[in-house]
């Protein structure tokens, strides 16, 4: 057993790093090589010591090594929350094809939470594989299918309210990018699951804006928020707790 979770770790650090190379890539809209990352300031591949996960930003001291640029935190975060998801999903729904569907679905709201902060914007490719998967998990899990069309309703008022403020106010309130990544969710997700996790990344994102305002921290332009980013983080823990969420709610009221 402990060999199984050496090369579930060690794998998952690896799909971080090419998580990494994504995000870098569809933020800078680049030419995305699949075989050999370039340092941050693009002027040289990177040896095989530079891509080792984590080590590889530790041994640099955080800095690009030819340019000496500082590389941000996010290199050995994504790597470890690569490892995370792979250990807490394993631990939830052990070593099945339900569990490695679900483990790359938090893989894909990962790139697309970083991708959307760093360029404000969500890839079409990326919710479409996560309705690819969502399709996959509907047919492992032989689902309600009247339940998954109710839970389209949700991102379908969302989309009419956009509408309604952009035609009628004049403002935008949420972008296409979040609601087609909603679309995608609630696809992906159970119904309640989905509703709880919606209102968590909602949660954050108001607590995460006003904190900011309030220390006068320069994170996001005026009035603007990457909700992308938000809806990921949500999503991602009603994924792993929404279920126990829901069922210590239920108790309490019957």
């Amino acid at each position: 057993m402990i060999y199984f979770f050496i090369i579930l770790f060690l794998t998952s650090l690896f799909l971080g790093s090419f998580a990494n190379n994504l995000v870098s890539r569809l933020g800078s809209n680049s030419k995305f090589d699949l075989l050999r990352s370039t340092c941050r300031c693009g002027k040289r591949k990177l040896d095989i010591c530079e891509m080792i996960p984590v080590i590889s930003w530790l041994r640099s001291g955080g800095k690009c090594e030819n340019c000496n640029s500082r590389l941000p935190v996010r290199y050995p975060l994504v790597e470890f929350l690569s490892s995370v998801f792979a250990f807490f999903v394993y631990f939830i729904y052990d070593l099945t094809a339900e569990a490695l569907v679900i483990y790359f679905a938090f893989y894909i709201m990962m790139i697309i939470a970083f991708t959307d902060l760093e360029s404000w914007s969500i890839p079409d490719a990326l919710p479409a594989l996560l309705i690819a998967l969502g399709i996959i998990r509907l047919i492992i899990i032989s689902p309600d299918y009247s339940m998954t069309a109710v839970s389209m309703v949700v991102p379908t008022l969302l989309l009419i309210i956009k509408e309604f403020f952009l035609r009628v106010k004049k403002r935008d309130i949420i972008g296409y990018g979040d609601i087609k990544y909603l679309f995608a969710l609630f696809l992906f997700f159970p119904f309640f699951t989905s509703l709880l996790s919606l209102w968590i990344s909602a949660l954050i994102a108001v607590i995460t804006y006003y904190y900011l305002r309030f220390r006068d921290i320069k994170l996001f332009g005026e009035g603007l928020v990457p909700f992308g980013f938000f809806l990921s983080a949500g999503f991602i823990l009603g994924g792993l707790a929404g279920d126990n969420l829901i069922n210590i709610y239920k108790n309490m009221l019957f």
